[in-house]
C-alpha cells in the first residue's frame, strides 16, 4: 500500500477488522518509513454486486429475480461503458496533446520535488541504534553517557524493546539486537 503521507510503499498492518457490513476488511497501516498511520478497505469484487444492489434496488426492497437483476446489470454495464469511452477519449486529448508538445518543444516547468518527512527519533529508536553498534553488548551506563536520558526513561526503553523482542539480555544490565 502507498502512504498517503510520503508516498512510500512500505508499510505494515497495525489492525485488521471486518466492518459492520461484513462485507470489507478495515486495516489499519503504519509506514515504516515516516511512521505516519492510515486506513485502508479492501474488499472482494464478489461482495461488490450485492453492495450495488442494494444501493440501486433500495434496501427495504427484496427482489432479486431475474427480472430486477437483468436489467439492473445491463444498465451498470452500459454506464461502465460510457465512462471507458470518455477515459479512452481523455487519454487521446492527453496523448496528443503531449505530442504537440514536442513538437514545439515548449519550455515546461520541472515537477516539484517530493519533500518527505522524517518522523522524530523515539527514545526506543535511539536505544535501539546505539544496541545496534555494539555486536557484543552494550551497558546501561554506556546507554546512558550516549543517549544522556536518565535512568527512568532509559530503563523503559530498553525495558520496552525487550517486551517487542528487539534486544535481548546477555546478562544483567547487557543487552544486544535480537
Amino acid at each position: 500500500m502507498e502512504c498517503p503521507h510520503c508516498v512510500s510503499i512500505t508499510s505494515k498492518v497495525v489492525d485488521s477488522r471486518l466492518t459492520s457490513d461484513r462485507v470489507s476488511i478495515r486495516r489499519r497501516r503504519e509506514c515504516l518509513l515516516c511512521l505516519e498511520r492510515f486506513t485502508t478497505y479492501e474488499s472482494t469484487e464478489e461482495h461488490m454486486l450485492p453492495v450495488l444492489i442494494k444501493k440501486k434496488v433500495g434496501y427495504g426492497s427484496t427482489k432479486t429475480s431475474l427480472k430486477t437483476l437483468l436489467p439492473f446489470i445491463s444498465k451498470t454495464l452500459k454506464d461502465l461503458s460510457n465512462e471507458i469511452k470518455k477515459l479512452v477519449a481523455q487519454m487521446d486529448k492527453l496523448e496528443r496533446f503531449q505530442a504537440v508538445g514536442a513538437v514545439s518543444k515548449k519550455k515546461t516547468l520541472p515537477p516539484k520535488p517530493v519533500v518527505r518527512r522524517t518522523a522524530a527519533l523515539t527514545t526506543t529508536d535511539a536505544v535501539l541504534r546505539i544496541v545496534r553498534r555494539y555486536k557484543k553488548g552494550v551497558g546501561i551506563s554506556t546507554l546512558k553517557a550516549k543517549t544522556g536520558f536518565d535512568d527512568k526513561k532509559l530503563s523503559n526503553a530498553v525495558h520496552r524493546a525487550v517486551k517487542q523482542g528487539k534486544i535481548r539480555r546477555v546478562r544483567r544490565g547487557v543487552y544486544i539486537i535480537s
